[in-house]
């Protein structure tokens, strides 16, 4: 579990406790405890703004799935940044919104099913190279 001040280090998972934010930084996580702060900034938009700050173009954001728009904003700052955005294909997804509205907003680089994903975020975890045109679906 990710605790305050974890070192990003390559190949680790950090995975966020319930109801934190957190703020990804060049070589660490940041779990501000100021909850007034951060009240009306959700916890997805909180990862996906900070890591597009730190990464830029280096960063691929993967949007799962989530209820509402939160991680919206968040996609489009990874955008804005020049990263990419891959998202779980929405008919595959137990909840849809998010991925079907950032593919609405023309942020989301490729929809793919599960297996698809991991192809492609191993694949640019172990590379420079851009995504691979192989087997992805087109977003529209």
């Amino acid at each position: 579990m990710l605790r305050d001040r974890d070192a990003l280090a390559a190949g680790a998972v950090l995975i966020a406790p319930a109801g934190q934010r957190p703020l990804v930084g060049r070589k660490r996580v940041d779990l501000p405890d100021d909850a007034t702060a951060t009240a009306t900034w959700s916890a997805a938009d909180a990862l996906f703004e900070s890591a597009a700050r730190a990464f830029g173009p280096h960063l691929l954001a993967v949007a799962l799935g989530g209820a509402g728009n939160h991680g919206l904003t968040g996609l489009r700052k990874v955008k804005d940044e020049g990263g990419s955005v891959l998202a779980l294909d929405p008919e595959r997804s137990h909840a849809p919104t998010l991925a079907n509205e950032s593919i609405r907003e023309g942020l989301v680089d490729a929809a793919l099913d599960t297996v698809e994903l991991g192809i492609e975020i191993l694949r640019a975890a172990t590379s420079q190279a851009e995504p691979s045109e192989t087997g992805r679906h087109r977003v529209r």
